[in-house]
């Protein structure tokens, strides 16, 4: 009954448009099930934050079973292979979405992301083009919210997302 319970506050919990900017409008949202948690995620395209144009952003409430847990997934994405782990995962998702495979794949950790927060920082060659994608995670209990943005290389500053990160929280 508590998950339950828990489970019914994510979509409040998790980023709104009016949180994003005065004209955000959400693409895609709903529930996704990871390993070991529920979560709940929004996905904003063509989107102004900061200095920087994104392609896409996406916000993600994840609920673990425990605050244990919740600290082991947050462990997880600030150690090399905790990041080499999340790096693959967007590849895939990249590849899934386009039926091209991402090269010169680099990971690493974003620098100063914000008190108590973790951040990485993915650059990839999608067809000629370089991409971004940064990430900042941040807990509270048995909670780990997430903002990420994607874009173009030179269109993209990951400090732009702190501010973000900083409303989430």
């Amino acid at each position: 009954v508590a998950n339950r319970a828990a489970r019914k506050k994510l979509p409040a919990m998790t980023m709104a448009a009016e949180d994003v900017a005065a004209d955000a409008r959400v693409y895609e949202e709903g529930r996704v099930d990871g390993d070991g948690y529920s979560a709940y995620q929004r996905v904003f395209k063509d989107v102004m934050v900061g200095g920087s144009h994104l392609v896409a952003l996406r916000a993600e409430t994840q609920l673990y079973d425990t605050p244990a847990s919740a600290v082991l997934g947050m462990k997880l994405v600030d150690r090399p292979g905790g990041r080499q782990v999340y790096a693959q995962g967007v590849v895939q998702s990249f590849a899934e979405e386009t039926s091209v495979r991402p090269t010169n794949v680099r990971v690493s950790p974003l620098r100063n992301p914000g008190r108590g927060m973790k951040g990485i920082a993915v650059t990839f060659e999608l067809v000629g083009a370089k991409f971004r994608m940064a990430s900042i995670f941040m807990r509270s209990g048995r909670f780990v919210q997430s903002v990420t943005g994607i874009c173009r290389v030179e269109a993209f500053d990951p400090g732009d997302l702190k501010p973000l990160a900083q409303r989430v929280r």
